[in-house]
């Protein structure tokens, strides 16, 4: 193995947990996304409840499955921004709804919103 491939590996890897999975940045990042999905998820669920409608309806209104509902409601199916504004408009709702919790409305350095 080569030095900038050990180094890589080095620099990647962080401690290995007492399951001996090693957790890298992208494990990382993977948990993020389902933890912000989750969010996501959850503020669907309530507004959906809110406006007394059961995921099978939400599902026909927007065009998805009832199952498709479930899915990203627990935060294990990604929603697209289609999808998103979709629910938003159905469930009467400022997109930014869906997303309490995940974006704190302040610009980064970059220009873009950072996470909560």
């Amino acid at each position: 193995m080569t030095k900038v491939v050990e180094d890589m590996i080095e620099e990647g890897l962080e401690d290995v947990p007492d399951s001996g999975v090693a957790t890298t940045p992208m494990n990382q990042n993977i948990k993020q996304q389902e933890e912000i999905r989750a969010v996501i998820g959850g503020n669907i669920t309530r507004l959906r409840q809110l406006n007394c409608l059961s995921q099978s309806s939400l599902g026909k209104l927007i065009g998805l499955h009832q199952q498709d509902i479930s899915q990203i409601e627990l935060g294990k199916r990604k929603l697209d921004i289609v999808e998103a504004i979709a629910i938003s408009q159905v469930l009467g709702v400022e997109l930014e709804e869906l997303f309490e919790g995940v974006v704190d409305g302040k610009k980064s350095a970059c220009g873009g919103f950072s996470l909560s």
